[in-house]
């Protein structure tokens, strides 16, 4: 994983992110892998791999590529709800940063697959509020 988030970040010129494409379907399957994976380190390592790909900017359109897993994924790992607070915690803001990663990622680019549809409303809205009431019920008591 190392290896590819290393490529990934090489990726800086346009003539570069056509490389990308080639190798972002590989990139996002083993990611995936790693954020099903119970070990929580790894699930945390993926986020933080997922958010660095949000980042880099692609010039060419991705009609092929679907979130919808990440979505899935990241939204559970919102409303995780293991014993240990502190895992907890690490579960839910790692969710709430993959979910911030596929808006940057889709968001704004008409390209992509349609961020807003309530499709992916009913599972991203749901997840924000609840870390939302989360935190405000730590502040009360």
């Amino acid at each position: 994983m190392e290896a590819m988030d290393s490529l990934l970040s090489s990726c800086k010129s346009s003539d570069q992110h056509t490389r990308l494409n080639l190798f972002v379907g590989s990139f996002l399957k083993m990611n995936l892998l790693l954020l099903e994976c119970p070990d929580v380190s790894l699930q945390g390592y993926a986020v933080t791999s997922f958010v660095k790909f949000a980042d880099i900017p692609e010039d060419i359109p991705s009609y092929h590529r679907s979130y919808d897993q990440f979505i899935d994924k990241f939204s559970m790992m919102c409303h995780n709800n293991d014993p240990d607070p502190a895992t907890r915690k690490a579960i839910r803001r790692a969710g709430m940063m993959g979910i911030r990663g596929i808006i940057r990622k889709t968001g704004s680019d008409d390209l992509q697959v349609n961020i807003w549809e309530q499709v992916h409303m009913d599972k991203i809205v749901p997840s924000l509020i609840f870390n939302m009431q989360q935190t405000e019920d730590l502040n009360r008591g």
